[in-house]
Protein backbone atom coordinates (compact mmCIF):
# COMPACT_ATOMS: atom_id res chain seq x y z
CA UNK A 1 0.00 0.00 0.00
CA UNK A 2 2.66 2.61 0.58
CA UNK A 3 4.45 1.54 -2.47
CA UNK A 4 1.40 2.63 -4.42
CA UNK A 5 0.99 5.78 -2.66
CA UNK A 6 4.75 6.87 -3.30
CA UNK A 7 4.06 5.78 -6.82
CA UNK A 8 0.74 7.93 -6.90
CA UNK A 9 2.76 10.89 -5.69
CA UNK A 10 5.48 10.43 -8.02
CA UNK A 11 3.22 10.46 -11.02
CA UNK A 12 1.17 13.25 -9.60
CA UNK A 13 4.33 15.45 -9.52
CA UNK A 14 5.71 14.08 -13.18
CA UNK A 15 2.20 15.50 -14.81
CA UNK A 16 2.65 18.58 -13.29
CA UNK A 17 0.06 20.38 -16.19
CA UNK A 18 -2.63 17.99 -16.02
CA UNK A 19 -2.52 17.68 -12.26
CA UNK A 20 -2.37 21.78 -11.89
CA UNK A 21 -5.17 22.05 -14.14
CA UNK A 22 -7.51 19.15 -12.50
CA UNK A 23 -6.73 20.45 -8.96
CA UNK A 24 -7.22 24.21 -10.28
CA UNK A 25 -10.95 23.29 -11.37
CA UNK A 26 -11.99 21.63 -8.44
CA UNK A 27 -10.30 24.44 -6.37
CA UNK A 28 -11.84 26.95 -7.95
CA UNK A 29 -15.21 25.25 -7.70
CA UNK A 30 -15.07 24.67 -4.32
CA UNK A 31 -14.20 28.51 -3.43
CA UNK A 32 -17.00 29.38 -5.73
CA UNK A 33 -19.61 27.39 -3.64
CA UNK A 34 -18.14 28.29 -0.10
CA UNK A 35 -18.50 32.41 -1.28
CA UNK A 36 -22.50 31.76 -2.49
CA UNK A 37 -23.45 30.36 0.40
CA UNK A 38 -21.61 32.67 2.56
CA UNK A 39 -22.82 35.46 1.00
CA UNK A 40 -26.56 34.27 0.34
CA UNK A 41 -26.16 33.42 4.38
CA UNK A 42 -24.80 36.77 5.11
CA UNK A 43 -27.87 38.73 2.83
CA UNK A 44 -30.37 36.65 4.71
CA UNK A 45 -29.22 37.52 8.14
CA UNK A 46 -29.08 40.96 7.17
CA UNK A 47 -32.68 41.05 5.64
CA UNK A 48 -34.02 39.39 8.67
CA UNK A 49 -32.81 42.05 10.70
CA UNK A 50 -34.16 44.86 8.72
CA UNK A 51 -37.16 43.34 8.34
CA UNK A 52 -37.52 42.79 12.79
CA UNK A 53 -35.65 45.87 13.40
CA UNK A 54 -37.05 48.76 10.68
CA UNK A 55 -41.13 47.02 9.99
CA UNK A 56 -42.49 43.93 11.51
CA UNK A 57 -41.15 43.51 15.26
CA UNK A 58 -41.07 40.43 16.82
CA UNK A 59 -44.90 40.75 16.75
CA UNK A 60 -47.62 42.69 15.57
CA UNK A 61 -51.05 43.04 16.86
CA UNK A 62 -53.83 44.12 14.65
CA UNK A 63 -57.46 44.58 14.70
CA UNK A 64 -59.12 41.24 13.12
CA UNK A 65 -59.19 41.27 9.30
CA UNK A 66 -56.68 44.27 8.83
CA UNK A 67 -53.88 41.71 7.77
CA UNK A 68 -56.08 40.43 4.55
CA UNK A 69 -56.95 44.12 3.95
CA UNK A 70 -52.96 44.92 4.28
CA UNK A 71 -52.46 46.45 0.90
CA UNK A 72 -54.98 48.90 0.90
CA UNK A 73 -53.85 50.49 3.81
CA UNK A 74 -57.33 50.47 6.09
CA UNK A 75 -57.44 52.77 8.51
CA UNK A 76 -61.47 52.24 10.09
CA UNK A 77 -59.64 48.72 11.34
CA UNK A 78 -57.46 49.35 14.37
CA UNK A 79 -57.16 48.85 17.92
CA UNK A 80 -57.17 50.76 21.11
CA UNK A 81 -53.04 51.00 21.82
CA UNK A 82 -54.08 52.16 25.80
CA UNK A 83 -56.10 48.80 26.01
CA UNK A 84 -53.86 46.79 24.14
CA UNK A 85 -50.91 47.67 26.04
CA UNK A 86 -52.24 47.31 29.31
CA UNK A 87 -53.00 43.48 28.70
CA UNK A 88 -50.05 43.18 27.63
CA UNK A 89 -48.50 44.64 30.63
CA UNK A 90 -48.29 40.94 32.26
CA UNK A 91 -47.19 39.06 29.31
CA UNK A 92 -44.26 37.11 30.26
CA UNK A 93 -41.54 37.60 27.50
CA UNK A 94 -42.92 40.84 26.13
CA UNK A 95 -40.09 43.28 26.54
CA UNK A 96 -42.13 46.43 25.21
CA UNK A 97 -44.43 47.31 22.92
CA UNK A 98 -44.91 50.50 19.93
CA UNK A 99 -48.18 51.55 18.98
CA UNK A 100 -47.98 52.51 15.03
CA UNK A 101 -50.35 54.36 12.89
CA UNK A 102 -50.05 53.49 8.78
CA UNK A 103 -51.94 54.99 5.99
CA UNK A 104 -51.82 55.71 2.46
CA UNK A 105 -51.04 60.12 1.06
CA UNK A 106 -49.53 61.58 -1.42
CA UNK A 107 -46.95 63.89 -0.57
CA UNK A 108 -47.18 67.45 -2.18
CA UNK A 109 -44.23 69.72 -2.55
CA UNK A 110 -45.65 72.36 -4.28
CA UNK A 111 -44.25 71.35 -7.93
CA UNK A 112 -44.58 67.72 -7.63
CA UNK A 113 -47.11 64.63 -5.69
CA UNK A 114 -46.28 61.51 -5.16
CA UNK A 115 -47.75 58.43 -3.41
CA UNK A 116 -46.07 57.89 -0.39
CA UNK A 117 -46.64 55.58 2.99
CA UNK A 118 -47.44 57.67 5.92
CA UNK A 119 -46.34 55.95 9.18
CA UNK A 120 -47.94 57.64 12.92
CA UNK A 121 -45.23 57.18 15.65
CA UNK A 122 -44.97 57.24 18.90
CA UNK A 123 -41.45 58.85 19.52
CA UNK A 124 -40.38 57.89 23.01
CA UNK A 125 -41.66 54.55 21.96
CA UNK A 126 -40.89 53.75 18.81
CA UNK A 127 -37.17 53.41 19.57
CA UNK A 128 -37.60 50.52 22.29
CA UNK A 129 -38.87 48.68 19.40
CA UNK A 130 -37.04 50.00 16.00
CA UNK A 131 -34.30 51.05 15.52
CA UNK A 132 -35.36 53.84 13.15
CA UNK A 133 -34.21 56.29 15.13
CA UNK A 134 -30.78 55.45 14.75
CA UNK A 135 -30.32 55.92 11.23
CA UNK A 136 -31.87 59.60 10.97
CA UNK A 137 -29.74 62.15 9.55
CA UNK A 138 -31.28 65.18 11.53
CA UNK A 139 -33.38 65.75 14.28
CA UNK A 140 -35.83 63.13 15.75
CA UNK A 141 -39.63 64.19 15.95
CA UNK A 142 -41.49 65.34 19.52
CA UNK A 143 -44.47 64.25 20.55
CA UNK A 144 -47.99 67.11 18.73
CA UNK A 145 -45.15 68.74 16.56
CA UNK A 146 -46.10 69.30 12.65
CA UNK A 147 -42.92 67.67 11.72
CA UNK A 148 -42.39 64.47 9.51
CA UNK A 149 -38.83 62.03 8.78
CA UNK A 150 -38.72 61.60 4.79
CA UNK A 151 -36.51 58.44 3.59
CA UNK A 152 -32.95 59.74 2.12
CA UNK A 153 -34.28 58.23 -1.26
CA UNK A 154 -37.61 60.03 -1.20
CA UNK A 155 -35.99 63.07 -0.44
CA UNK A 156 -33.30 62.97 -3.09
CA UNK A 157 -36.55 62.66 -5.48
CA UNK A 158 -38.53 65.41 -4.28
CA UNK A 159 -35.21 67.60 -3.40
CA UNK A 160 -36.28 67.82 0.27
CA UNK A 161 -34.07 69.03 3.04
CA UNK A 162 -34.14 68.98 6.51
CA UNK A 163 -36.03 72.71 7.55
CA UNK A 164 -38.30 71.98 3.94
CA UNK A 165 -41.89 71.78 4.29
CA UNK A 166 -44.63 70.08 2.52
CA UNK A 167 -48.27 69.09 2.46
CA UNK A 168 -49.18 65.37 3.13
CA UNK A 169 -52.90 64.77 0.96
CA UNK A 170 -54.44 61.81 3.00
CA UNK A 171 -58.15 61.29 3.75
CA UNK A 172 -59.68 60.82 6.83
CA UNK A 173 -61.63 57.61 8.44
CA UNK A 174 -65.11 59.10 7.22
CA UNK A 175 -63.21 59.71 3.53
CA UNK A 176 -62.92 63.31 3.68
CA UNK A 177 -59.76 64.44 2.16
CA UNK A 178 -57.28 66.20 4.77
CA UNK A 179 -53.83 68.32 3.96
CA UNK A 180 -51.29 68.41 6.51
CA UNK A 181 -48.27 71.13 6.21
CA UNK A 182 -44.89 69.32 8.10
CA UNK A 183 -41.21 70.52 8.32
CA UNK A 184 -38.78 67.77 7.41
CA UNK A 185 -36.74 67.26 10.72
CA UNK A 186 -34.06 64.61 9.28
CA UNK A 187 -33.69 62.24 6.59
CA UNK A 188 -33.52 58.37 6.78
CA UNK A 189 -30.61 56.28 5.34
CA UNK A 190 -31.39 52.75 6.49
CA UNK A 191 -30.53 49.44 5.41
CA UNK A 192 -34.08 49.02 4.43
CA UNK A 193 -34.67 50.45 0.79
CA UNK A 194 -38.63 50.27 1.29
CA UNK A 195 -38.02 52.67 4.40
CA UNK A 196 -35.52 55.11 2.49
CA UNK A 197 -37.86 55.52 -0.89
CA UNK A 198 -41.37 55.74 -0.07
CA UNK A 199 -42.05 55.94 3.70
CA UNK A 200 -42.76 59.66 5.83
CA UNK A 201 -42.75 59.05 9.78
CA UNK A 202 -44.70 61.94 11.99
CA UNK A 203 -45.85 61.48 15.51
CA UNK A 204 -48.48 59.51 16.18
CA UNK A 205 -51.26 61.94 17.94
CA UNK A 206 -50.82 64.09 14.42
CA UNK A 207 -51.05 61.75 12.34
CA UNK A 208 -54.45 60.39 14.46
CA UNK A 209 -55.93 64.04 14.56
CA UNK A 210 -55.29 63.99 10.59
CA UNK A 211 -57.22 60.63 9.94
CA UNK A 212 -59.43 61.07 12.56
CA UNK A 213 -58.87 57.83 13.92
CA UNK A 214 -60.30 58.92 17.26
CA UNK A 215 -56.88 57.40 19.22
CA UNK A 216 -56.97 54.26 17.20
CA UNK A 217 -53.56 52.52 15.66
CA UNK A 218 -53.56 49.68 13.00
CA UNK A 219 -51.54 47.91 14.63
CA UNK A 220 -49.28 47.79 18.23
CA UNK A 221 -45.84 46.20 17.47
CA UNK A 222 -43.91 44.15 20.04
CA UNK A 223 -40.11 43.52 21.28
CA UNK A 224 -39.78 40.11 23.20
CA UNK A 225 -37.28 39.28 25.29
CA UNK A 226 -36.18 35.71 23.70
CA UNK A 227 -37.18 35.56 19.59
CA UNK A 228 -36.20 31.54 20.23
CA UNK A 229 -39.77 31.49 22.40
CA UNK A 230 -41.56 33.80 19.90
CA UNK A 231 -44.44 31.37 19.27
CA UNK A 232 -45.18 30.88 22.61
CA UNK A 233 -45.31 34.50 23.78
CA UNK A 234 -47.12 34.69 20.72
CA UNK A 235 -49.81 32.34 22.44
CA UNK A 236 -49.55 34.16 25.62
CA UNK A 237 -50.31 37.38 23.73
CA UNK A 238 -53.42 35.92 22.46
CA UNK A 239 -54.51 34.29 25.43
CA UNK A 240 -54.22 37.40 27.23
CA UNK A 241 -55.82 40.20 24.62
CA UNK A 242 -58.71 37.39 24.60
CA UNK A 243 -58.95 37.32 28.19
CA UNK A 244 -59.21 41.68 28.05
CA UNK A 245 -61.76 40.89 25.66
CA UNK A 246 -59.47 42.43 23.14
CA UNK A 247 -61.08 40.98 19.56
CA UNK A 248 -56.94 41.21 17.50
CA UNK A 249 -54.98 38.83 15.46
CA UNK A 250 -51.40 38.53 16.69
CA UNK A 251 -48.73 37.66 13.79
CA UNK A 252 -45.12 37.09 13.91
CA UNK A 253 -42.61 38.44 11.82
CA UNK A 254 -42.36 35.21 10.16
CA UNK A 255 -46.21 35.26 9.64
CA UNK A 256 -45.98 38.99 8.24
CA UNK A 257 -42.90 38.26 5.57
CA UNK A 258 -44.27 35.51 4.52
CA UNK A 259 -42.85 36.89 0.33
CA UNK A 260 -39.49 37.57 1.90
CA UNK A 261 -39.39 33.91 3.25
CA UNK A 262 -40.89 32.35 0.56
CA UNK A 263 -37.91 34.27 -1.71
CA UNK A 264 -35.40 33.30 1.00
CA UNK A 265 -36.55 29.34 0.23
CA UNK A 266 -36.77 29.51 -3.36
CA UNK A 267 -32.63 30.60 -3.25
CA UNK A 268 -32.24 27.40 -1.52
CA UNK A 269 -32.90 25.14 -5.47
CA UNK A 270 -29.94 27.96 -6.64
CA UNK A 271 -27.33 26.95 -3.92
CA UNK A 272 -28.50 23.04 -4.88
CA UNK A 273 -28.14 23.25 -8.84
CA UNK A 274 -24.50 25.67 -7.99
CA UNK A 275 -23.41 22.28 -5.85
CA UNK A 276 -24.22 20.19 -8.84
CA UNK A 277 -22.73 21.87 -10.85
CA UNK A 278 -19.21 22.24 -9.52
CA UNK A 279 -19.68 18.15 -9.15
CA UNK A 280 -19.91 17.70 -12.88
CA UNK A 281 -17.17 19.87 -12.94
CA UNK A 282 -14.95 17.67 -10.42
CA UNK A 283 -16.39 14.29 -11.86
CA UNK A 284 -15.47 15.13 -15.39
CA UNK A 285 -12.29 17.44 -14.79
CA UNK A 286 -11.17 13.72 -12.74
CA UNK A 287 -12.76 11.47 -15.44
CA UNK A 288 -10.60 13.52 -18.03
CA UNK A 289 -7.73 13.18 -16.16
CA UNK A 290 -7.85 9.47 -15.54
CA UNK A 291 -8.54 8.73 -19.08
CA UNK A 292 -5.87 11.15 -20.77
CA UNK A 293 -3.00 9.48 -17.91
CA UNK A 294 -4.10 6.22 -19.25
CA UNK A 295 -3.53 7.15 -23.04
CA UNK A 296 -0.08 8.45 -22.05
CA UNK A 297 0.94 5.70 -20.37
CA UNK A 298 -0.38 2.19 -21.93
CA UNK A 299 2.61 0.71 -22.41
CA UNK A 300 3.90 1.94 -18.62
CA UNK A 301 0.27 0.24 -17.62
CA UNK A 302 1.46 -3.18 -19.85
CA UNK A 303 4.72 -3.24 -18.02
CA UNK A 304 3.40 -2.98 -14.29
CA UNK A 305 0.82 -5.65 -15.01
CA UNK A 306 3.48 -7.61 -16.39
CA UNK A 307 5.55 -7.28 -13.61
CA UNK A 308 2.97 -9.07 -11.41
CA UNK A 309 0.74 -6.10 -10.30
CA UNK A 310 -2.46 -6.80 -10.03
CA UNK A 311 -6.07 -4.85 -11.81
CA UNK A 312 -6.81 -3.99 -8.17
CA UNK A 313 -3.40 -2.49 -7.34
CA UNK A 314 -3.59 -0.68 -10.95
CA UNK A 315 -7.24 0.86 -10.18
CA UNK A 316 -6.05 1.59 -6.43
CA UNK A 317 -2.90 3.20 -7.95
CA UNK A 318 -5.05 5.49 -10.15
CA UNK A 319 -7.55 6.09 -7.53
CA UNK A 320 -4.81 7.62 -5.20
CA UNK A 321 -3.92 10.00 -8.10
CA UNK A 322 -7.19 11.44 -8.37
CA UNK A 323 -7.98 11.38 -4.31
CA UNK A 324 -3.83 13.31 -4.30
CA UNK A 325 -5.42 16.02 -6.62
CA UNK A 326 -8.97 15.84 -4.90
CA UNK A 327 -7.28 17.08 -1.76
CA UNK A 328 -4.83 19.98 -3.32
CA UNK A 329 -7.76 21.19 -4.93
CA UNK A 330 -10.02 20.76 -1.51
CA UNK A 331 -7.34 22.57 0.65
CA UNK A 332 -6.42 25.41 -1.94
CA UNK A 333 -10.59 25.63 -2.57
CA UNK A 334 -11.04 25.98 0.84
CA UNK A 335 -8.26 28.26 1.77
CA UNK A 336 -9.58 30.76 -0.96
CA UNK A 337 -12.96 30.44 0.03
CA UNK A 338 -12.31 31.39 3.73
CA UNK A 339 -9.84 34.46 2.46
CA UNK A 340 -12.57 35.31 0.38
CA UNK A 341 -15.21 35.64 3.38
CA UNK A 342 -13.35 37.20 5.81
CA UNK A 343 -13.08 39.74 3.15
CA UNK A 344 -17.10 39.57 2.95
CA UNK A 345 -17.63 39.55 6.48
CA UNK A 346 -15.42 42.31 7.33
CA UNK A 347 -15.99 44.69 4.32
CA UNK A 348 -18.71 42.72 2.42
CA UNK A 349 -19.46 44.62 -1.35
CA UNK A 350 -21.13 47.91 -2.22
CA UNK A 351 -23.30 46.31 -5.17
CA UNK A 352 -26.60 47.95 -3.83
CA UNK A 353 -25.69 51.38 -3.44
CA UNK A 354 -25.43 52.53 -7.12
CA UNK A 355 -28.45 51.41 -7.65
CA UNK A 356 -30.66 52.44 -4.35
CA UNK A 357 -33.89 52.69 -6.13
CA UNK A 358 -33.62 49.00 -7.33
CA UNK A 359 -36.14 47.00 -5.42
CA UNK A 360 -34.42 42.59 -5.55
CA UNK A 361 -37.32 41.75 -3.31
CA UNK A 362 -34.87 41.33 -0.24
CA UNK A 363 -35.41 43.91 2.47
CA UNK A 364 -31.64 45.39 2.31
CA UNK A 365 -29.46 47.96 0.50
CA UNK A 366 -25.99 49.63 0.60
CA UNK A 367 -23.37 46.60 1.77
CA UNK A 368 -23.80 43.33 1.41
CA UNK A 369 -22.12 41.65 4.02
CA UNK A 370 -21.43 37.61 4.03
CA UNK A 371 -21.56 35.35 7.36
CA UNK A 372 -19.15 32.48 8.28
CA UNK A 373 -20.81 29.01 8.16
CA UNK A 374 -17.62 26.37 9.44
CA UNK A 375 -19.49 23.60 9.19
CA UNK A 376 -20.24 24.02 5.26
CA UNK A 377 -16.65 24.86 4.87
CA UNK A 378 -15.61 21.58 6.60
CA UNK A 379 -18.59 19.51 4.01
CA UNK A 380 -17.18 21.02 1.33
CA UNK A 381 -13.54 20.09 1.54
CA UNK A 382 -14.83 16.69 2.14
CA UNK A 383 -17.05 16.69 -0.98
CA UNK A 384 -13.95 17.34 -2.86
CA UNK A 385 -11.97 14.56 -1.71
CA UNK A 386 -15.06 12.42 -1.85
CA UNK A 387 -16.00 13.22 -5.46
CA UNK A 388 -12.41 13.15 -6.72
CA UNK A 389 -12.02 9.64 -5.29
CA UNK A 390 -15.57 8.17 -6.75
CA UNK A 391 -15.36 9.82 -9.67
CA UNK A 392 -11.92 7.80 -10.66
CA UNK A 393 -13.09 4.19 -10.00
CA UNK A 394 -15.08 3.62 -13.98
CA UNK A 395 -11.79 5.00 -15.76
CA UNK A 396 -9.38 3.71 -12.99
CA UNK A 397 -11.52 -0.03 -13.83
CA UNK A 398 -10.97 0.03 -17.46
CA UNK A 399 -7.17 1.43 -17.53
CA UNK A 400 -6.84 -1.76 -15.34
CA UNK A 401 -8.57 -4.47 -17.51
CA UNK A 402 -6.16 -3.55 -20.37
CA UNK A 403 -4.47 -6.59 -22.06
CA UNK A 404 -0.81 -6.07 -20.90
CA UNK A 405 0.19 -7.71 -24.51
CA UNK A 406 -1.78 -5.12 -26.37
CA UNK A 407 -0.77 -2.59 -24.09
CA UNK A 408 3.20 -3.50 -24.85
CA UNK A 409 2.85 -3.61 -28.65
CA UNK A 410 0.86 -0.30 -28.74
CA UNK A 411 2.13 1.68 -26.33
Amino acid sequence: MRYLLKLAARNLWRQKRRTFLTFLAIAVGLAALIEVDCIMRGVDRDAIDNLINLETGDLRVHAQGYFAQRESLPIDLVVEPSAVLAALGSVPGVKTATPRLVFGARLNTGWEEIPVVGVGIDPELDPQVFTLAEYVEGKWLSRGAAEALVGYNLAQVLELEPGDIFTLVTRTRGEAFQAVDLTVTGLIRSPHPQVNSGQVYLPLDVADQALAVGGGATEVVLRIERRANIDEVSGLVRASLQGAGIPAEVLTWRETARDFLAISQSKQGFTGLLIFMILIIAVVGMVNTILLGAMERVREIGMMKAMGMSPREIVLLFMFEATGIGVLGSITGCLVGIAGNAYLVNHGIDVLRAYQGLDIGYPIAGVLRGAWNWPMIVETFFLGVVVSWVASYVPARRVAAQDPLVSLRHG
